[in-house]
């Protein structure tokens, strides 16, 4: 038996470098997409700024969130059901399977939370950084499919860009899968 399961899993700091250095070419596309889109909608003629500091730190922390969060969430899953074979005395093959179901799940329903939470909070993000740039000040929550109580409670609610709805959040997503 392994005394410490890091000797067995992925190096956690190299995973998330990676995570990291694959998430922030999207996040920029996407942001500044939607910050484009977000000045055409209200009639301006300018190019969103990409160079904006705001948008800069954005991309930084959710790069290292979206990294850390994945990898750690995957870490946790592999350490339960490796010490799960381990104490129900099962043999390699049987744990190579639990490992399997781990990563299978991680394709399947994580794989698209993770890209329509991520694909909200970069847009949405660059949405209101694009109003912002044009002087637009108030926002409003629209609920779409899938609907939750956090959505729900903004639902129709207008506010000043930077504000929190009564849900708390400034902006959406409110919750994974928003």
């Amino acid at each position: 038996q392994f005394k410490q399961f890091e000797d067995i899993l992925p190096d956690k700091k190299r995973a998330i470098q990676a995570g990291i250095t694959l998430i922030t070419p999207f996040a920029e596309e996407f942001i500044k997409e939607a910050g484009d889109q977000a000045l055409l909608l209200v009639g301006a003629e300018q190019a969103f700024d990409m160079t904006n500091p705001d948008v800069i730190k954005f991309i930084e922390e959710r790069s290292q969130y979206f990294a850390e969060s994945i990898n750690e969430t995957t870490f946790a899953q592999l350490e339960d059901e490796l010490r799960a074979g381990l104490r129900a005395g099962e043999s390699i093959p049987e744990i190579s399977e639990r490992v399997a179901r781990v990563y299978g799940d991680a394709r399947t329903f994580r794989t698209d939370r993770i890209a329509r939470t991520e694909t909200s909070a970069m847009a949405n993000f660059g949405t209101m950084e694009g109003y912002k740039e044009f002087g637009v000040t108030k926002i409003q929550w629209l609920v779409v499919s899938p609907e939750d109580e956090d959505c729900l409670d903004n639902e129709d609610e207008i506010t000043e860009i930077g504000k929190s709805f009564p849900s708390g959040h400034n902006q959406p997503p409110a919750h994974p899968n928003c």
